[in-house]
């Protein structure tokens, strides 16, 4: 385990930008695909709900908060992915072991945020199991696998 003074915080912060940038994504497409779109929804009202966490129910009243919301999606997936990535530098089985852990991790994701929608009374419990199973897929292996992934994948080229 690096100690503190030879931590290789500039090699987290790189996974943690293209990792969360790149898991954020691809949630969002499999979100579309799988929720926004049967729904005859838009992704302006899925990153209006973003915005909504960080500014409140005013997100609701404008189109301009969709880009607050997008800040807030990337922002907040970039977190996760640095938390992730931090642990993958001090626990070698996140690294040796990417495919379970990554769902794993996106689990633990799908809990805590759940957990602050609830904190910030935006929680809506989902309507039939079968939207609960879609959000327990999304978080496992549309975000915390291709998150892991790409931190492996960074991580590669850094190790000798």
């Amino acid at each position: 385990m690096p100690s503190t003074a030879s931590f290789p915080w500039g090699r987290v912060v790189a996974q943690a930008i293209v990792a969360g940038i790149a898991a954020g994504a691809i949630f969002d497409v499999y979100t579309y695909l799988t929720v926004v779109l049967p729904a005859q929804g838009s992704m302006a009202a899925f990153w209006q709900s973003d915005a909504a966490i960080a500014v409140g129910k005013v997100a609701f009243t404008s189109a301009t908060y969709v880009w607050v919301g997008v800040l807030v999606h990337a922002l907040v997936s970039i977190g996760w992915a640095g938390g992730y990535a931090y642990w993958a530098v001090r626990q070698s089985i996140l690294r040796e072991r990417w495919l379970i852990a990554g769902p794993v991790y996106g689990i633990i994701v799908l809990i805590a945020m759940q957990l602050i929608l609830l904190a910030v009374n935006l929680y809506r419990f989902p309507a039939t199991p079968t939207i609960f199973v879609n959000g327990v897929i999304a978080y496992a292996v549309f975000f915390g696998l291709p998150l892991a992934y790409v931190v492996k994948l960074l991580d590669a080229g850094t190790r000798a």
